[in-house]
């Protein structure tokens, strides 16, 4: 059908069509939608901005609600905030709608606990026609009205950086929710990366140090995330390929499952850029944060660098978390 998507986020080109630009404009709004911006900027005086943004759980079945609340957050951590609470919308199906409110509710608490965050409030209901739950949060952080960083403000000449690695969260899912099919010391090493799912510490540290943007890393990976930091700062890329870290269970899962690791979810990594001579990368890593340099800002296209060659950098059209699931699916 014309009008039907597949899975997965909506194309910028709709968004732009349908979605951005909607509403009243109001002066308090200091930062609103836009491509690669995940979080909104509401200035509320006294020297305060409040940092607000919202973000559904769909295509993991395992700990749903520990990875709402950090999804969520991560996108104040990546303006260099700490969240302060969550609002919580769960939608349940009648069947087990009990034991579905009671493991997702204790998992919410435990990140939220990791994170000193409230559960503020938000809504839940049984509704018909579902299959499985569908959970939404809503984070809200607050930051000093001249400290908080967006994804918009990399320059030519800075540092490109990436903390952690690929693929992080998608190759926890991957061997949580097929388990059976991976080696059993492979699938336990990616289910502790479910531990590192949190970038507030990374992106608080690098504001701190000279960050001039921050982009956490989510649907369609470290690619789709590059491509949309480069538009929010309307900036050329060259990215080397090779630089970008990919743990050695992370590359096993991929191949397993033929996925492309830079195209696969990956919260638990954040995009950085920053004026070398901040050395943001070094200052993270003093502080036990693992970060790698993997390229710089320019003026020119957005190239990927390897072996030798540079080819054209495009956000994918969809994760291949959501391609795996479908073939897997029918």
């Amino acid at each position: 059908m014309a009008n039907s998507l597949p899975p997965g986020k909506v194309p910028p080109d709709l968004l732009r069509r349908y979605a951005l630009g909607r509403g009243a404009r109001r002066t308090e709004v200091l930062v609103g939608p836009g491509i690669g911006v995940d979080a909104a900027v509401v200035d509320f005086g006294n020297g305060a901005v409040a940092i607000l943004s919202s973000d559904p759980i769909t295509g993991a079945a395992g700990q749903a609600g520990y990875l709402a609340v950090h999804v969520a957050c991560n996108d104040i951590g990546a303006m260099g905030a700490r969240p302060l609470g969550v609002l919580v919308t769960l939608l349940l199906p009648a069947e087990d709608a009990v034991g579905h409110l009671d493991r997702i509710m204790a998992d919410v608490h435990g990140a939220c606990v990791d994170l000193d965050a409230a559960v503020l409030g938000g809504h839940s209901e049984v509704t018909a026609g579902l299959t499985a739950p569908i959970l939404s949060l809503t984070a809200i952080g607050r930051a000093p009205a001249d400290r908080y960083v967006t994804a918009a403000g990399a320059r030519p000449g800075h540092d490109v950086i990436l903390t952690k690695a690929a693929a992080v969260e998608g190759s926890a899912i991957l061997a949580t929710d097929f388990a059976d099919e991976l080696d059993p010391e492979v699938a336990q090493e990616a289910r502790r990366y479910w531990s590192e799912i949190s970038i507030v510490p990374e992106g608080v540290a690098a504001a701190a140090a000279g960050a001039s943007a921050m982009h956490d890393v989510t649907e369609c990976g470290i690619l789709g995330a590059l491509t949309e930091l480069a538009d929010a700062s309307a900036v050329g890329l060259r990215i080397r390929v090779a630089d970008i870290p990919i743990r050695p269970a992370t590359a096993t899962i991929c191949r397993h499952f033929g996925v492309d690791p830079l195209a696969l979810v990956s919260s638990g990594a954040l995009l950085i850029t920053a004026p070398k001579e901040r050395q943001v990368a070094a200052a993270l890593n003093a502080q036990g944060l693992p970060a790698t340099v993997i390229g710089e800002v320019t003026t020119g296209e957005r190239r990927l660098l390897l072996r030798g060659k540079s080819m054209p950098l495009f956000a994918p059209p969809r994760d291949e978390l959501w391609r795996l699931l479908e073939e897997r699916t029918g």
